[in-house]
Parts: C-alpha cells; structure tokens; sequence
C-alpha cells in the first residue's frame, strides 16, 4: 500500500531504500522488471541496495559504492 501511494501521483524521480530486502528472489526479479518500466518510462530511480540482483541489474545505470560514509573507488 505504501508503494501505491508514493506512485499515485506519477512522481518524475522515485527513491527506494532496500526495496528488496523482505522479498525472494522471484519478487526481487519482478521489482526489478518494474524499475526497467518507470526507466522506459524515463523516470530517474536512486535505489540504495546491498542487493546483487539490483545492482547487477540490466536495466541499472550506474553504481555508486559506499564505504564507511565515503565513495569507494570503483575497481574494474
């Protein structure tokens, strides 16, 4: 119900925090596929996640890592 209502108002910018904490991976997957249709839809999405399946997602920008209040340099 919370999600409903943060959305009702069509927002241009969302912000998730852990959105895929309490979910299994099949529901992980499926919020997933939600985040590539507001992306289609070309609305900005800041996700905070310790998840590898959000953040090893396909539809995912960019990845910002941070480490103890700091950015963590990016190894490739």
């Amino acid at each position: 119900m919370t999600i409903i209502r943060a959305l009702i108002n069509d927002p241009s910018i969302i912000i998730a925090d852990e959105p895929t904490a309490h979910l299994d991976t099949k529901l992980s997957r499926e919020f997933m596929e939600i985040v590539g249709r507001f992306k289609e839809e070309k609305k900005a999405i800041l996700i905070a996640s310790h998840d590898p399946l959000v953040y090893q997602s396909d539809v995912v920008d960019r990845v910002i890592n941070l480490r103890d209040g700091r950015v963590d340099p990016i190894v490739a």
